[in-house]
């Protein structure tokens, strides 16, 4: 390298990095609260969300302006196929009205994603990944203990870091992380405010 040469140095490649290690660390600890029995996973969550993971990195690695906002997408998909395969064993038993409701209407949605062009595709899994998380967030108002707190605090934080890496906030690749960043954060409030007035369980 030449004395006239420079090294330049993006910011946002380290942050979408960081941001990508810390959902894995997320994923890693909330199926480590699974196998030790603190953590029941909804069924319906998590298999919706396996799919949709995949397919929704897919639209996003395509459309996105910012590939470092990747890596979060690639730790989430890894751990939601993870803990899908966790929920047969230890999942919540039984399929609930709501469960069966998000699972048939994330499959509308899927199929406007494949058969739609990218935008609505985009829009189309955004919506699948929502009914995903119903069934979870229903569960963290009604049983919190049953969700791991520390897990969801640290994919929130994951997801604060990623919005960093972002470009703009106003472009339609960016709607992914904004809505990860709002959905783990729900979770975080519900799980934390709900604690403060369901008592744990004993044993």
């Amino acid at each position: 390298m030449g004395r006239g040469d420079e090294i330049v140095f993006d910011w946002r490649v380290i942050f979408g990095f960081t941001a990508g290690v810390i959902a894995f660390l997320a994923c890693g600890l909330y199926i480590l609260s699974i196998l030790r029995g603190k953590t029941a996973p909804s069924k319906a969550t998590w298999w919706i969300w396996s799919l949709v993971q995949i397919m929704l990195s897919i639209t996003f690695w395509q459309s996105a302006r910012d590939s470092n906002a990747i890596w979060v997408s690639v730790g989430y998909t890894a751990g939601a196929i993870a803990t899908a395969f966790l929920t047969i064993k230890y999942g919540e038993s039984g399929w609930d009205k709501t469960d069966k409701y998000c699972l048939l209407l994330s499959f509308v949605a899927i199929g406007v994603w494949i058969s739609t062009n990218a935008t609505f595709a985009l829009l189309g899994i955004l919506l699948a990944d929502i009914l995903g998380a119903i069934p979870t967030v229903k569960k963290s108002y009604l049983e919190p203990w049953k969700e791991d707190l520390p897990a969801w605090g640290l994919g929130f934080s994951s997801n604060v870091i990623n919005i960093f890496v972002l470009g703009s906030l106003w472009r339609l690749d960016s709607l992914y992380p904004i809505y990860l960043l709002l959905m783990t954060g729900m979770v975080v409030i519900v799980l934390f405010i709900r604690r403060k007035f369901v008592a744990p369980p004993k044993g």
